[in-house]
């Protein structure tokens, strides 16, 4: 076969197909091989200029290896050192097959790389999430080194154990599964109702939002039994997300389309919709104030949320901590308008399916 040649030559599902029986002829267990190189090929899909899923630059890379995917897929400690290998075996099957594009950087330039970027992936997670990648018991000091708990200064004793981002690390849920979940999750459809208002071009307010009587129309197509926070939190999210671009007072489709395709790429784009809400109900505006009423501890609350009996919020904890067991049950009543929470009973549940939306939600809103 002749090596390929131009933008987007090759077709990523072909490509996974082929990449699996190579690995099976060398008696190599494909699954989860063909699933980290399935995200990063998705991962790097979003890179400008980058579409070719047979073409890696040393940048790309870098780029995927060791900041997209600490930031966007949530993987645990195995996981994470596998990474570097299942690229590596990726590059010798598009150099063995005659896949590798003839104009490309060298593949014996990326041997090299792609070993040092290997043992810099759990390093950058470590780096991103504050996990050091040993269990440790809620609110315990963490190794020697090792980030502190982000919840531990802020949690109180009152609402139980610190949040253990570990727990949602740890969750794992096929692809087919969870792609099904995004494409059947309110977000999903209310995005896909956006996209559909808005079509080639739309009039908006002078800065790119919505004028009322927008909001009010946008409501009654989505969510016309209620739900108002979906307006609030999804069109500010589309934008972050490049679904939509405003400019002036036009908005229009942005730089990426939803992605309909291959469960992974659903999977992606649903987590990271899913964490542009959460991060627009959390994060701080300019004038410093937040959408949500205790933005830290409603971070806090997802996480507990995802342990197999939920989070329950204490009752009876005195009039000291009123304010605060009012307003997270307000911000988590929002959580579960917008479809990332269930209520279980007295339980909030954060599905697995969504569960990597949670610690991307924490990236984008920082500190």
């Amino acid at each position: 076969m002749s090596p390929s040649e131009g933008p987007g030559s090759a077709d990523p599902a072909d490509l996974l197909a082929e990449f699996e029986r190579w690995c099976r002829s060398l008696d190599l267990d494909p699954a989860g091989l063909r699933r980290l190189v399935a995200t990063a090929l998705a991962l790097k899909e979003e890179l400008p200029g980058a579409a070719d899923p047979a073409r890696w630059s040393p940048e790309d890379l870098t780029t995927v290896l060791t900041r997209t995917f600490p930031a966007r897929v949530p993987l645990d400690a195995d996981e994470q050192r596998l990474v570097g290998p299942a690229m590596a075996l990726y590059l010798s099957f598009l150099g063995t097959t005659g896949r590798w594009p003839a104009s490309a950087v060298p593949l014996d330039a990326l041997t090299g790389l792609v070993e040092k970027l290997a043992d810099e992936v759990p390093r950058a997670y470590r780096r991103g999430s504050g996990h050091d990648g040993v269990e440790h018991a809620p609110g315990a000091e963490p190794a020697p080194g090792a980030e502190p708990n982000p919840f531990t200064a802020l949690w109180p004793d009152a609402l139980g154990p610190v949040p253990d981002l570990t727990v949602v690390l740890r969750l794992d849920v096929p692809a087919d599964r969870a792609a099904a979940w995004m494409r059947g999750s309110r977000v999903w459809g209310w995005t896909r109702g956006v996209l559909d208002w808005v079509g080639t071009s739309r009039e908006v307010a002078d800065d790119g939002g919505l004028r009322d009587a927008d909001a009010a129309e946008l409501l009654g197509r989505l969510a016309p039994a209620g739900h108002p926070a979906p307006i609030a939190l999804l069109w500010p999210a589309l934008v972050a997300t490049g679904l939509l671009e405003a400019t002036g007072d036009r908005v229009r489709p942005g730089p990426r389309a939803l992605d309909e395709g291959p469960d992974e790429a659903v999977v992606l784009d649903g987590v990271a919709l899913h964490a542009a809400v959460l991060a627009e109900l959390l994060r701080p505006a300019p004038s410093g104030t937040t959408r949500a009423r205790v933005p830290g501890l409603t971070l806090g609350a997802l996480v507990r949320a995802a342990e197999p009996r939920g989070f329950t919020v204490p009752a009876g904890l005195g009039p000291a901590l009123a304010d605060v067991t009012e307003g997270l049950g307000a911000d988590l009543a929002v959580a579960v308008e917008v479809g990332v929470l269930e209520r279980r009973g007295d339980a909030y549940v954060l599905p697995p399916e969504v569960a990597p939306a949670v610690p991307y939600a924490v990236g984008l809103v920082g500190p």
